[in-house]
């Protein structure tokens, strides 16, 4: 029954996903799940930082996630998450390879859950005018946590931003035309 639970949060994150990125999966992917933490910090590469919650590896189709249980939040913010990578980069195979910024904005946008923590760190680098400039994660986010927090934060804003201001459509043809 776990497995079908999980099956289903996954053709439903990636039903959304598809929807708001304008189109869907064009190869099988394969979803890797950890029964604990351990097990999946233990399946990273050596050196990933103790931070990770989840890993796509769009090049092969793979995502890696951890979930303890039927109410663990990883299921509505890690499940989307990972699985947004994976169909972005199907969508963008032939294109050129997006910043860092827009494919993780991308990835925190189509979750179904953001922790309030996340809003909080961005509104505060603004008050304080600590914001990391683009350029600096657009290769790459800080392996410090804080700062990878603020990143995907950042990126998550921007990414808002965007779909507010140009709507789906345009964000379709945009990642289309990538």
């Amino acid at each position: 029954s776990f497995g079908q639970l999980l099956l289903e949060k996954a053709n439903s994150s990636l039903s959304h996903i598809s929807q708001v990125l304008g189109n869907g999966l064009s190869h099988p992917i394969n979803l890797w799940v950890y029964a604990s933490s351990e097990d999946f910090h233990g399946a990273l590469a050596p050196n990933s930082y103790e931070w990770v919650g989840g890993e796509a590896l769009p090049y092969i189709n793979v995502a890696y996630i951890s979930v303890v249980d039927a109410y663990d939040d990883t299921l509505v913010r890690d499940m989307p998450h990972e699985l947004t990578h994976l169909v972005f980069h199907q969508l963008i195979s032939q294109g050129s390879y997006p910043p860092k910024w827009f494919d993780e904005g991308l990835a925190v946008y189509n979750q179904l859950y953001h922790e309030p923590d996340m809003r909080a760190r961005f509104q505060r680098a603004l008050i304080t005018k600590s914001l990391i400039r683009l350029y600096n994660i657009a290769d790459d986010f800080p392996a410090d946590a804080d700062q990878a927090y603020l990143a995907y934060a950042q990126s998550w804003d921007l990414i808002d931003y965007m779909y507010k201001t140009f709507g789906q459509a345009k964000m379709s043809l945009l990642i289309q035309k990538m």
